[in-house]
């Protein structure tokens, strides 16, 4: 049978575990935070990206077109 200070000790490593385990609980969750809006600001920025692609292109034919007219 296990003695008592057996038991306390079992008791004190399971308590160290759990105490462990939370801790990493607790950095996992934040580390999915800081992942959560580093993707946020990734995805507004590629949205930002594809406007400004999408502006140049129509001053790229704007400027196109005033060529044309110019080489007549």
């Amino acid at each position: 049978a296990a003695t008592t200070q057996e038991v306390a000790s079992h008791v004190n490593r399971a308590a160290d575990a759990t105490q462990q385990a939370n801790e990493l609980t607790r950095r996992g969750r934040d580390i999915a935070g800081e992942t959560r809006e580093a993707i946020q600001r990734l995805s507004t920025s590629v949205g930002e990206t594809g406007l400004t692609v999408t502006r140049l292109a129509k001053d790229s034919d704007e400027i196109g077109g005033v060529v044309d007219v110019i080489k007549g």
